[in-house]
């Protein structure tokens, strides 16, 4: 064939691996956009799940995994077929030119890494972080993207006073804070080691500049580890994966602990095996065991099974006859020193906290978020809806065929894959038998060791692949087939996934009602005034959750629950120097709003206001102090001021039922059922009589809400379902 013919050729399968690179961005911005938003987190199984029996649930199951088949999997399947063929040919037109193009770049730079790898990861890290320090400036700033973020800034904010916690403000009930204990002792839920971290951000008042840094930190570490691992190849590679992985990039630019974990993580993994190795030192051993202690001291339960994982794979080591018995052991003395240094502050914080070592704060903020199924409402039904929405969303927030060449590299039969694989499969365990909310805008963060170590393998994966195609398929023996892979999935990132995810999180962290409220305040009061706003109402009547004070009230806004009078009235005593507000919301409008405080004492303000004020601080007290004594006294004073009133009835009927105080609720939703023309409270009856066991009661009232509910609404649904569920129980 002329080299006319074969330039011509050459053309045209570029031209195609472009027209192919194209369909399949096109197909992959649609299941990106449809995987980031609300809908497929874990919140909204619990919201599909509320209310409906146990043998319910599975049939939910069948229509969200119909969703996926029809609305994902075909168009995600599409997708990366696209990719791959644009790839393949991409790579055969490419076949001539790969000698001294791309293959002699990746070649020159291995090297380098081999002969100087410090230098190697000093150069990855200044790439990492000149990309990750521009883009949280332009995403998420200085604002918080989730209450847990401000949780750890509230805690980085006590340590910088020498503090592990601070006396609760009085009066505390209007103090309360979601994510934030407040029992006579103020601090966070979660453990310090990301506080720690964050600390001298704050001296410097750049909080928002130490993740990007950890996270650039972490990219270089993950070449040392994939380095120690395997090879310098593995090693860059890894690091590439991670840099374009969405999920790390945008925890990088958040103030969630993730990126420090996996930080320590990379360092422990790659000190770990450089220990084990003839060359290792007892120097790496204690910091390795340093850096597992940190990663218990960010965030446990992870760290817990990576160390299991580690120590069982240390063991082992003991029946390799090219190791020495007696320095391995002396190593893993130094290694278990290194790690009790982190771990014993961890105890140590724990007594100070908790006035246990062994009780983590977590465990203390609420005493239902437990292990196991059973708590709240677990089952293996939802463990399943868990592991299918949260792995789902991973193949959106994974670099693409992470994953599937992962599993390829186990057909490598070297244990190291096997070994990563199996810390991979008990994270995955784990979080089946836990039932987690997660803040889908940052992607499934849960599983984040399971993607650090997913990259490594996924690297073998490539390799196997890149092996296995060009034994077989002369046309690609001299094709750079990995080189343009790599080139065409970076590009593939950036223009068909880091678009929609990047979208949702400006978009999210612009809106959500932390930074909202803040701006709304801003707007409407005078700035150089020093202010008190109570937060009255809210849609979702979690008042806790905007607010966000620090220690000590020394910014220009206090927050404060909207409670009883009496209490309302304490905290203005307490803050009597400062302008007094009321945050409330607007429900015709959906928005909120903010106004000068009453300039009437509670007994003169209208009656109307009177039992709105109390419906509010009892919604407050039910939802943020979790106080029920107090809500059923605020709930009744509002029904004394207007007996018989069949709204308040049954507002004070669904907090009940919301704290699962069904039979209490009862005699109330039997005077509201009736009422002529309402279905709403006969549905509720009937669900009260079903969860407090009476069930022909519950069977006889659901067959009545049927005959009076739009027979295509989800509550008729419901309701056939707890007809079927309730008819099988003896």
């Amino acid at each position: 064939m002329s080299k006319d013919n074969k330039g011509s050729i050459r053309i045209i399968l570029i031209i195609a691996a472009i027209l192919l690179f194209g369909a399949s961005v096109y197909f992959r911005q649609k299941t990106a956009q449809l995987f980031i938003t609300p809908y497929t987190g874990p919140a909204s199984g619990h919201i599909l799940f509320f209310d409906y029996p146990p043998t319910a649930e599975w049939a939910i199951l069948k229509d969200v995994q119909s969703i996926l088949i029809k609305e994902f999997s075909s168009e995600y399947i599409l997708s990366m077929v696209l990719l791959l063929g644009s790839i393949f040919l991409g790579a055969a037109g490419l076949a001539g030119f790969s000698r001294d193009g791309l293959k002699g770049i990746i070649g020159k730079i291995c090297s380098m890494a081999k002969e100087k790898p410090v230098r190697a990861a000093a150069i990855i890290f200044i790439i990492a972080l000149a990309l990750l320090i521009p883009l949280q400036r332009l995403t998420i700033g200085d604002r918080f993207g989730a209450i847990d973020e401000f949780a750890y800034y509230f805690q980085t904010n006590l340590l910088m006073s020498g503090k592990l916690y601070a006396d609760s403000p009085q009066p505390m009930d209007a103090f309360h804070t979601m994510c934030i204990i407040n029992n006579g002792k103020w601090f966070a839920k979660y453990t310090i080691g990301w506080p720690l971290l964050m600390v001298p951000g704050m001296l410097f008042h750049i909080p928002w500049l130490i993740n990007p840094i950890l996270g650039a930190l972490a990219i270089a570490a993950a070449f040392l580890a994939g380095r120690e691992i395997y090879d310098e190849g593995t090693g860059i590679l890894a690091a590439l994966i991670l840099l374009f992985t969405p999920m790390f990039v945008l925890n990088s630019l958040s103030l969630f602990p993730h990126t420090s974990h996996i930080l320590f993580l990379m360092i422990f993994t790659a000190l770990f095996f450089r220990t084990i190795k003839k060359s290792g030192t007892s120097i790496h051993a204690f910091f390795a065991g340093t850096a597992l202690g940190m990663m218990l001291l960010i965030r446990p339960a992870e760290s817990v099974f990576v160390a299991f994982s580690f120590f069982i794979y240390g063991l082992l080591q003991f029946f390799d006859k090219n190791q020495d018995k007696k320095q391995l052991f002396s190593k893993y003395l130094v290694m278990i020193c290194g790690f009790a240094i982190p771990a014993g502050f961890l105890l140590y914080a724990n007594k100070a906290q908790t006035g246990s070592p062994t009780t983590l704060a977590f465990s203390m903020y609420d005493t239902e978020e437990k292990w196991g199924f059973g708590n709240y409402g677990h089952n293996s039904g939802r463990g399943f809806w868990n592991f299918l929405t949260n792995s789902t969303r991973l193949f959106i927030w994974l670099v693409v065929f992470t994953i599937e060449l992962a599993i390829i590299s186990l057909f490598e039969k070297r244990k190291e894959n096997f070994f990563l694989f199996s810390i991979i499969i008990l994270v995955t365990g784990f979080y089946y038998f836990y039932y987690s909310l997660g803040n889908v805008e940052y992607g499934p963060r849960y599983f984040f060791i399971f993607m650090g170590l997913l990259i490594f393998m996924a690297v073998r994966g490539l390799f196997l692949a890149d092996n296995w195609f060009k034994n077989r398929f002369k046309a690609l023996q001299n094709a750079p087939l990995i080189e343009t892979g790599i080139l065409l999935t970076i590009i593939f990132m950036v223009v068909s996934v880091f678009p929609p995810v990047f979208r949702e999180a400006i978009s999210y962290t612009h809106s959500n009602a932390l930074n909202a409220l803040r701006q709304i305040i801003n707007r409407d009061t005078s700035p150089d005034k020093k202010l008190l706003v109570f937060l009255r109402s809210d849609p979702d009547r979690s008042a806790f959750e905007f607010t966000h004070n620090l220690p000590g009230f020394r910014d220009r806004i206090v927050y404060a629950i909207f409670l009883d009078p009496e209490t309302n009235e304490k905290v203005r005593a307490k803050f009597s120097d400062r302008e007094c507000y009321i945050m409330d919301f607007d429900f015709t409008n959906s928005k909120f709003f903010v106004r000068p405080y009453y300039d009437k004492p509670f007994e003169q303000r209208e009656k109307q206001v009177q039992i709105d004020d109390l419906l509010c601080a009892a919604f407050n007290y039910a939802q943020s102090v979790k106080n029920m004594d107090k809500t059923i006294e605020l709930l009744d004073k509002a029904l004394a001021l207007s007996p018989g009133n069949p709204e308040l009835a049954l507002r004070k009927a669904a907090i009940l039922m919301d704290h699962k105080r069904f039979k209490d609720a009862i005699p109330i939703l039997e005077e509201a059922a009736r009422q002529p023309g309402v279905d709403t409270p006969i549905y509720a009856l009937a669900l009260s009589y079903a969860r407090s066991g009476e069930k022909e009661k519950g069977i006889e009232t659901f067959r009545k809400f049927l005959t009076v509910a739009d027979p295509n609404s989800q509550f008729a649904r419901r309701a056939k379902f707890w007809i079927e569920y309730l008819q099988t129980q003896n």
